[in-house]
């Protein structure tokens, strides 16, 4: 069984400081992984909840990956609706890249009504109201997926040998967009 912790990167304790101590020690104490959780906009209603300061996931974990060495790098769940995916494919890429392969990606569509109100009321971050905010979490997700492979390929629950599995390598490579 493996064990990891979440590192604040919201409420009073999201300081840089803390955020990398935290890690470090996690680390330190045999932790298999470090979470940090997602949330673009906070509601006034919801500041009470998480506070006035939530740091981006993904730079929090770039913070934490310069800090240690082995401890593995989470996204609680990342709300896909939110983020553009060709620029989340890229920053995910570099991370996991960048910290040596150690990013653990989870995925969501949110569940704070009051923040998917908030995103889908101005034109330039327009996005469907929390009803709706399902429809773009699969194919968001997908098309993170086929843009986030870096180095050498990840395995895969098809078989890895035989001239089925070199035609879906080829069609793979020519259908995805390399992120780094």
């Amino acid at each position: 069984m493996k064990f990891g912790i979440w590192i604040p990167n919201c409420r009073h304790l999201a300081t840089p400081d803390v955020i990398r101590g935290a890690a470090v020690r996690a680390e330190q104490l045999g932790y298999d992984s470090v979470w940090v959780s997602d949330h673009v906009v906070v509601p006034h209603a919801n500041v009470v909840n998480f506070g006035e300061t939530v740091y981006d996931p993904l730079v929090t974990l770039a913070v934490v990956a310069g800090a240690t060495s082995r401890v593995r790098l989470g996204t609680t769940v990342l709300i896909v609706p939110y983020r553009n995916p060709v620029v989340t494919a890229k920053m995910i890429s570099s991370l996991d890249a960048l910290s040596g392969g150690r990013v653990v990606l989870g995925v969501g569509a949110g569940w704070v009504a009051a923040e998917s109100a908030r995103r889908s009321g101005s034109a330039a971050t327009a996005r469907p109201p929390f009803a709706g905010r399902r429809s773009l979490g699969p194919p968001g997700t997908r098309s993170i997926a086929r843009r986030t492979s870096c180095g050498p390929a990840r395995p895969r629950s098809r078989g890895s040998a035989g001239r089925a599995a070199a035609r879906r390598r080829r069609r793979s490579r020519s259908a995805t967009t390399s992120a780094c």
